[in-house]
């Protein structure tokens, strides 16, 4: 019998201690908080987004070579994380292409996981911070000394440190591979991160103002649409979090680099069809009043030159079409994004080629699984990493019980 030693109580580590307890392995998880799962709370705004009905390469991103993540994307297409929350008690409920416990609550997730945990006789050691210590004690002697001894690092990434996330994983992966084994890693990136941008007078004027629109880093094809929200700060909202991730490699790869984000707050319409509408406003109420949120008009019509007083019917050509380019293309110098603090994941991480794409081990020590954040494999908002944990935790829980290498 395999003795499994999971490092990281997260979604993926959970899924990992449950599937290898269920195949006969004596499992002991290491989580350096108080409790486990602390996470999974946050997720999905605490109603736990589990997965999505459209898993494929297009929702998911990594700096490791193209065959690898096509791999490793081909791997995940696959309902297994719905038949195993179905057999810990929680029944999945279909919203869109969106997959979330019928109770909509994340608490009802993490108790079903932990419960499902202590029936199995998994033994959670909380409090377990990897020092250099607790990592030769717990992890590395029983490692070397005991060939049916497999680890699974499910530590996360580098996201939301309060959680417990630190990016330390990597180098726990490599001091148990050996010093002969280097693996080829992804330095972390803050992704599904707010944007910074610089200091402007019209921020304090339109923060709070949520708005349909689409987002697109300047000089790339990097986009996305739905709901923006404008702060004091910059950007946030879904569309935001999506292209934040290019945002984060550019100024990591490149620290000075000049980088803007182009909106466009009114995307059903053409620039000619748009200029043409506000051209020919009717009634007496403040042009654009009926058209954007209030607060935004105006920033529109000062940043475009133009009082805020001007009312529909006053507006002449060339300002119709001045304010029509800025609403279809107003654009924000970046100063950054909001970093690890708030980001709800990172990108980055141990190379897809390191790992095989059927379990998460470690191809130059078997013994050794990657699985969830840690690997160099990230998804876009909508349950994709929720459902790549879930995956890779339930592989490498099932091989690192089963296997004989």
């Amino acid at each position: 019998m395999n003795h499994v030693i999971v490092i990281g109580g997260g979604a993926a580590g959970l899924a990992a201690c449950i599937s290898a307890a269920r195949e006969g392995a004596k499992v002991t998880l290491l989580e350096k908080n108080d409790r486990v799962g602390k996470k999974i709370l946050s997720t999905g705004n605490g109603k736990c987004n589990l997965s999505n009905d459209r898993i494929s390469p297009d929702h998911y991103h990594s700096d490791s070579d193209r065959e690898s993540f096509l791999r490793f994307c081909e791997r995940l297409e696959t309902s297994e994380d719905l038949v195993f929350f179905e057999s810990i008690g929680i029944i999945p409920c279909k919203r869109g292409d969106l997959y979330y416990p019928s109770s909509e609550q994340a608490a009802s997730v993490l108790d079903a996981l932990r419960f499902e945990a202590e029936a199995l006789g998994v033994l959670v050691r909380t409090e377990r911070e990897m020092t250099r210590d607790t990592i030769r004690k717990e992890v590395s002697e029983p490692f070397r000394k005991d060939d049916s001894v497999r680890v699974i690092l499910a530590t996360g990434g580098a996201a939301a440190p309060k959680t417990g996330s630190d990016g330390k994983g990597i180098f726990l992966a490599e001091s148990l591979a050996g010093s002969d084994r280097k693996l080829s890693t992804i330095p972390f990136v803050p992704a599904l991160v707010p944007i910074e941008v610089q200091s402007k007078p019209f921020l304090k004027n339109w923060a709070g103002v949520r708005v349909n629109g689409r987002i697109t880093v300047e000089g790339t094809e990097v986009s996305s649409e739905g709901q923006l929200q404008l702060t004091d700060y910059g950007v946030s909202g879904i569309p935001a979090f999506q292209v934040s991730r290019a945002i984060s490699r550019r100024l990591k790869s490149e620290p000075g680099a000049g980088l803007g984000v182009v909106l466009d707050l009114c995307t059903e319409r053409e620039l000619s069809e748009l200029a043409d509408l506000i051209l020919n406003m009717k009634g007496h109420a403040p042009l654009l009043s009926g058209l954007l949120p209030k607060k935004l008009g105006e920033v529109i019509l000062k940043e475009s030159g133009i009082s805020v007083n001007l009312r529909a019917g006053e507006v002449s050509e060339a300002q119709a079409e001045k304010i029509a380019e800025k609403i279809k293309h107003f654009v924000l110098p970046v100063k950054g994004t909001k970093g690890f603090d708030m980001a709800q994941v990172s990108a980055g991480g141990i190379c897809l080629e390191e790992l095989n794409e059927n379990d998460w081990s470690l191809k130059k020590e078997p013994r050794i699984y990657v699985i969830g954040e840690l690997a160099d494999l990230d998804g876009d908002c909508g349950g994709y990493n929720l459902h790549h944990a879930w995956i890779s935790g339930i592989a490498a829980g099932r091989s690192a019980a089963r296997s004989e290498r």
